[in-house]
């Protein structure tokens, strides 16, 4: 301390006297520090869309199911239905909210679109007029079969149709198969790889697949996108699910952490909220976003905001389908 200081000081401490001098100090000194500390804040919490479900008819009423997404705090949901009239009335009753997809019925008898020569223009028709922003889940296994394998029903000429509609309108397109062996991995990989401009969405990380698997085909195809329902399903305490990208304790399993991380903007959050199976699944939609919100907690949070709504938004950007939301308020 120099000369001049001590004698400032001093001359302070006689005026104001000892603790009103150290007060003024220690208030000069906390002002100087401002501009070099880092105020924490705290992130706002991760927000969620549901990139595919479907309707739990008869069970549960589509105003009902619409409920309990917004009660789990989801920001939106693709909701995929065969029965054109039904999916967009929902859509347009929630709109912005419930994002539509049409899809084709896997079991005969059911209402609305089957797989045959008229499918790919009835989808032209709904997205000629605005009606849906995408087109899925197409399953590989439709009843009767009509193909030996699933990689020949990839293949199937109507199921083209649609892949071609896809790719001239560049609209999503989500596909559940099962990359169980080669012949199918190939004909999934001659799909994504014939057209190019079709944004395919492999449903369920194809529910069997390793993250090589997956990892092979996204780094082969800039236009393929992964959904991770069922995949983000918990473990069972005797480890027998065999299906979870998650270890017992919820976090990603490290292959799949490092594929989430390689390609951030291909993956998209999805819970299949479906009345087929062994049911309930609606009842877990809470525990099923805030399994995912911890197992996402590993990645940047820039990672996160993707794969927990920014990129399915991205793939549905300008659907008119929506456009009411834009004048709306978020959810």
């Amino acid at each position: 301390m120099t000369t001049s200081t001590s004698l400032c000081l001093s001359r302070m401490r006689r005026i104001l006297g000892v603790k009103a001098t150290a007060a003024l100090l220690g208030t000069v000194l906390a002002a100087s520090l401002l501009p070099t500390m880092t105020i924490a804040r705290e992130a706002p919490p991760l927000r969620f869309i549901d990139a595919h479900s479907h309707f739990l008819l008869p069970n549960v009423t589509p105003d009902a199911e619409v409920a309990l997404f917004r009660k789990a705090g989801l920001g939106a949901v693709a909701m995929m239905h065969a029965d054109a009239e039904l999916l967009t009335a929902v859509a347009r009753q929630n709109p912005g909210y419930v994002i539509p997809f049409i899809s084709i019925n896997r079991l005969p008898g059911n209402p609305g679109l089957r797989l045959d020569a008229g499918t790919a223009d009835a989808m032209r028709k709904l997205l000629d007029a605005g009606a849906v922003c995408g087109l899925g889940e197409l399953p590989t296994r439709l009843e009767p079969r009509t193909e030996a394998t699933d990689g020949a029903a990839l293949l199937n000429p109507f199921r083209q149709q649609i892949y071609a509609l896809a790719a001239e309108r560049r609209v999503p397109v989500n596909m559940h198969v099962d990359l169980v062996n080669d012949e199918v991995i190939a004909g999934f990989d001659r799909v994504v790889g014939q057209y190019p401009r079709m944004p395919a969405i492999l449903a369920h990380a194809g529910w069997s697949a390793g993250p090589a698997v997956v990892g092979k085909l996204l780094a082969a195809h800039r236009n393929l996108y992964v959904d991770v329902s069922v995949r983000m399903d918990p473990q069972r305490p005797d480890g027998s699910n065999k299906l979870t990208m998650l270890d017992a304790g919820g976090a990603l399993l490290p292959e799949w952490r490092a594929l989430l991380q390689r390609y951030p903007t291909r993956f998209l959050f999805a819970m299949d909220i479906t009345g087929t199976g062994s049911g309930g699944r609606e009842q877990r939609i809470g525990e099923l976003v805030e399994l995912a919100r911890g197992a996402l907690a590993a990645l940047p949070r820039r990672t996160q905001e993707a794969i927990a709504h920014g990129n399915v938004e991205r793939l549905v950007r300008g659907c008119p389908a929506l456009r009411a939301a834009s004048r709306g308020t978020r959810s």
